[in-house]
């Protein structure tokens, strides 16, 4: 499908809007990995709100683009956009496009990198607690005789 004009200024404006959502969801991930190194509790806890905020509104852009996709008989998703872009060379929209799938890239990857952050601290978090209780799970635990022991420590560490 051939674009007009003002089909390709409409599908420009939500390209636009969703690229500058994706740059405001980077700024949070590049905090937020900040946040992790410093362990700076509140922090990130505020800049997951912020996150979760940007995520609700790149979705409401995605929808948006997919109904004019949809509007003009186009497949919705990268398949659609794949197929509007090449019949429409000079549409404007390719350098939106190609931006916004390079973010993405970059998004997933920094996010995976920050998961893998929380879950550590939260895996150590726990094998400290289960440690000072006395049900240690973990097979890298051993007795004084250095054999591996499963389950029940010994003795508790502390108890409150």
């Amino acid at each position: 499908m051939r674009l007009n004009h003002e089909q390709a200024k409409a599908l420009q404006q939500i390209l636009a809007a969703e690229l500058h959502c994706a740059q405001e969801f980077k700024v949070r991930l590049d905090r937020e990995f900040e946040a992790l190194k410093g362990k700076e509790p509140e922090l990130i806890r505020s800049i997951s709100e912020e996150k979760q905020s940007l995520t609700l509104q790149m979705q409401q852009y995605l929808q948006a683009r997919n109904r004019l996709l949809s509007q003009w008989a186009i497949p919705q998703g990268n398949e659609g956009m794949q197929q509007l872009l090449a019949a429409n060379p000079t549409s404007g929209c390719h350098d939106f496009w190609d931006k916004l799938i390079q973010l993405a890239h970059h998004l997933r990857e920094q996010n995976e990198i920050n998961g893998g952050i929380i879950f550590m601290g939260q895996r150590h978090a726990k094998q400290a607690l289960e440690i000072l209780s006395g049900k240690s799970h973990d097979k890298n635990t051993y007795s004084r005789k250095g054999e591996s022991m499963l389950g029940s420590l010994a003795h508790t560490i502390a108890k409150a």
